[in-house]
């Protein structure tokens, strides 16, 4: 019985807070939230171009809340390892990131993949001709993507990029091309 009543209690303590706190906020504090919110887009599609196999998309990926897996079978098909021509399936928040990308920059263009999916195989070639490649690439486990978007700076490529919170996140001055991963968050480039 006294746990009967100090579970009563408690949930009303809970109920009291929750309704004081509520009862704080004020109709310009709500207002100010609102400002803040990012309306979600009914539909994210994306326009990818495979640099290296001149091999392009242009999908629908997402859809009155659902993802299109005939879409996103076409993504991962597009930034497949084109020297081992593999597929996997890429991190569909990879591929969220990038459609946020796109929509910070209020662009239409083509995203040009320089890489996508690389397999481990690839991987260790890649290393062993002395490119600068990690050994634990997230580009093997499809959480990587090297992009770069005609009509655009590095500069404002790389802060797009860094404004969507994705995990690592690496701009390649030299190369002209901006890396995302879904990894730990991250950056690096100059």
């Amino acid at each position: 019985m006294t746990d009967q009543r100090s579970m009563s209690r408690r949930k009303l303590l809970k109920w009291a807070a929750g309704t004081t706190a509520a009862s704080l906020i004020t109709p310009q504090a709500f207002a100010s939230t609102q400002e803040l919110a990012i309306p979600l887009p009914d539909a994210k599609s994306i326009k990818l171009i495979n640099t290296h196999t001149g091999e392009k998309t242009s999908v629908t990926f997402w859809e009155g809340g659902r993802y299109h897996m005939e879409a996103l079978a076409e993504i991962n098909k597009i930034l497949r390892d084109h020297r081992q021509n593999e597929i996997t399936e890429m991190d569909i928040k990879l591929i969220d990131k990038v459609h946020e990308v796109t929509s910070l920059l209020d662009t239409n263009h083509w995203v040009q993949v320089i890489s996508g999916y690389r397999s481990p195989k690839t991987n260790a070639m890649l290393q062993a001709a002395g490119r600068n490649v990690a050994t634990n690439s997230m580009h093997t486990v499809g959480k990587a993507i090297d992009i770069w978007i005609p009509g655009f700076d590095i500069n404002q490529l790389h802060k797009a990029a860094l404004k969507t919170r994705c995990g690592g996140v690496g701009k390649y001055s030299r190369s002209q091309f901006v890396h995302m991963d879904t990894g730990r968050v991250r950056t690096w480039g100059a």
